[in-house]
């Protein structure tokens, strides 16, 4: 199952590569990490094989009471080409009982773990 796992990201990764398009996919996080705040890099569920092959691992954090607020935050957890800090956040806005998942952003930057 693992080596499945890793082949499939590793064709979908040569495969954008070789035909020079935008891959984004969607992956689930560990089960430990749904109680935390931010995710971050160890979060990956199953293979970590996988991060071999990305070259940008994003995550979409959301507490109970910024899903009430109808915001989330994304922030930059791996890069492969840029620097990044995982501090810094984009807040966005949305309303999903309307199918807008973007209505407003804003770079946020706060010390969580720091």
């Amino acid at each position: 199952e693992r080596d499945r796992i890793n082949v499939t990201w590793q064709n979908a990764a040569g495969l954008a590569g070789i035909k020079n398009f935008l891959l984004v996919t969607a992956d689930l996080s560990t089960k430990a990490s749904r109680s935390k705040r931010n995710l971050d890099e160890e979060d990956t569920s199953e293979n970590k094989l996988k991060d071999a092959h990305l070259d940008m691992r994003i995550a979409l954090n959301q507490t109970p009471k910024e899903k009430s607020d109808k915001v989330a935050r994304i922030s930059c957890l791996a890069h492969r080409h840029r620097y990044f800090d995982k501090f810094k956040e984009v807040m966005i806005l949305q309303e999903l009982s309307l199918a807008q998942p973007l209505l407003d952003s804003e770079w946020w930057s706060k010390d969580y773990e720091r």
